[in-house]
């Protein structure tokens, strides 16, 4: 993994049931809690970072605790603490992330930062990560952005970050969300817009996952590849081909455009767009959008929108369907120049991002 060029970060869970109060060996099983299993578990982080801690700087502390509020949370915290001083004395400058909960709980991770900072240990981390799941992942972006202010609240060096996020691509499996209607048509378009609603609010971001995960008796259909019986890749699903598109395009090269001034007009004034804006490394405007009140798939018609950036001004722009990849020429009475932006007339909205580029932007992604 390292030899292709993946940084990644580590979640340190699960317990060891050969302790009393260890804990169990999957999600939910409960932290270790015994002063016994405790001090075995500070001997395995121990060992862990030692030994991967020349490519291992990120690390998170335990998946999804359900330990419950008050109590729970502080027994959590206490549990950071003394995870995070064996992570410390290794690799001062390491990168640690606490939970928000069994998924996205903030009054959770409120008391956790609570107890931390009683303790006077807030400087052990920093980060919150979080599983804001879903079936409409635009609901949950003012959620995230509360926690952030929380969480800076308490010190400004303590970030969020996306920890892990997905869809089913199939109707009937299990895990979270897994009770909707889905297709990989509708998976690609809710990958799409959780990862560029992240972006257009500065939140590190993944995707959960990249295979689907068979247990004995059912799947998690989450994989952006799909798999055989016997858990060999059968093929790519939209979403992988998706996400690349959105990866071609949305690189470490670009700048999101804090001071966008622009104006939406839809043909229902009750439709919620979701947009942000970039600029290149050759100066060029980018801006993405898309409508956001429905889960994705639950109501794909176009709609035809009027646009005004009126501080971008695009030259020669082009329209690209992340969902396809496809690349349109946009009509000359599309776009207008106004002062020091632009107006869009009749640009086509729907349930996925689409992307308003300069060509030379485009083709600079493709080199």
């Amino acid at each position: 993994m390292v030899d292709q060029g993946v940084e990644p970060w580590v979640c340190l869970c699960y317990g060891n049931p050969i302790y009393p109060g260890g804990g169990d060996t999957g999600l939910g099983g409960g932290l270790v809690a015994s002063e016994e299993a405790l001090q075995a578990w500070e001997r395995y982080v121990d060992a862990f970072v030692r030994r991967y801690g020349e490519h291992v700087d990120e690390w998170e502390l335990w998946n999804e605790p359900r330990t419950g509020l008050g109590k729970g949370a502080i027994q959590y915290a206490d549990f950071v603490i003394r995870t995070a001083e064996v992570i410390r004395k290794l690799q001062p400058n390491a990168e640690i992330l606490f939970a928000a909960g069994g998924s996205f709980h903030p009054i959770f991770a409120k008391e956790v930062l609570e107890h931390l900072k009683e303790e006077g240990k807030l400087d052990l981390v920093n980060a919150i990560i979080y599983h804001p799941y879903a079936e409409n992942p635009d609901s949950r972006n003012d959620a995230a952005v509360k926690l952030r202010e929380m969480a800076q609240s308490f010190a400004p060096h303590i970030g969020i970050r996306q920890g892990e996020n997905g869809a089913p691509s199939v109707t009937g499996g299990f895990g979270a969300i897994s009770g909707g209607t889905w297709t990989e048509t509708r998976q690609a378009k809710w990958a799409l817009r959780r990862l560029l609603g992240d972006l257009a609010r500065d939140i590190p971001s993944s995707y959960f996952a990249i295979c689907e995960m068979k247990y004995p008796d059912k799947i998690n259909y989450k994989g952006l590849l799909a798999i055989n019986d016997d858990k060999t890749i059968d093929h790519a699903k939209q979403g992988y081909y998706a996400i690349q598109n959105l990866a071609s395009v949305f690189d470490n090269t670009l700048l999101r455009i804090q001071d966008l001034d622009f104006d939406v007009n839809t043909e229902n004034a009750d439709r919620k767009i979701e947009l942000s804006a970039y600029r290149g490394p050759s100066g060029g405007g980018l801006i993405t959008y898309w409508r956001a009140n429905d889960k994705p798939g639950e109501k794909p018609d176009f709609e035809s929108m009027k646009l005004q950036a009126s501080n971008l001004k695009f030259e020669e722009p082009i329209l690209v369907d992340l969902l396809t990849g496809r690349a349109y020429k946009m009509p000359l009475d599309t776009c207008k120049p106004i002062g020091q932006g632009t107006m869009f007339e009749n640009l086509p909205v729907y349930d996925s991002p689409l992307v308003v580029v300069e060509q030379n932007e485009i083709e600079r992604s493709l080199e």
